[in-house]
């Protein structure tokens, strides 16, 4: 948060540490507002977590692959990559690191889904959504909760 004081902006305020925001891309701030990193794109979510022990920042984008979380080292190269399973799409607003796991949100269309004799149509899609761990170091689908 900056605070503004009589037109000025009051540095000393601030709390230590980086600001993160995604405003065209990934961007790192200091307590001085002047940028740290910055990775162009259209990100999403960028947060600092702890991946099997070690601080990273992790970030989504929607590439040729469909939503990516990307998962980066202390030195900013990529540690971590993950795609949703086959058949699902995974959403770009929340990850949550837990040791070497990731928990997501994700979600798929069900098609000719058969509905309830006096429904308003007999047949439809419908959206399903779950949430997913999965394992970031093979990326694989370790659970899927879904409705």
């Amino acid at each position: 948060m900056v605070i503004h004081t009589e037109g000025q902006t009051s540095y000393g305020k601030l709390q230590p540490g980086y600001f993160l925001m995604t405003d065209g891309g990934a961007l790192m701030l200091d307590t001085h507002l002047q940028p740290v990193w910055f990775k162009p794109g259209s990100d999403e979510d960028l947060k600092q977590q702890s991946f099997d022990g070690h601080p990273v920042l992790t970030w989504w984008e929607d590439d040729s692959r469909g939503p990516t979380l990307y998962v980066v080292d202390e030195h900013y190269r990529v540690v971590a990559t993950l795609v949703a399973e086959k058949g699902w799409d995974l959403d770009l607003h929340e990850a949550v690191v837990t040791g070497h796991d990731v928990w997501v949100l994700a979600d798929r269309i069900l098609s000719h889904v058969k509905f309830p004799r006096g429904a308003a149509v007999s047949r439809g899609e419908v959206l399903d959504v779950a949430v997913q761990e999965y394992d970031l170091r093979t990326g694989g689908l370790l659970h899927s909760w879904d409705a």
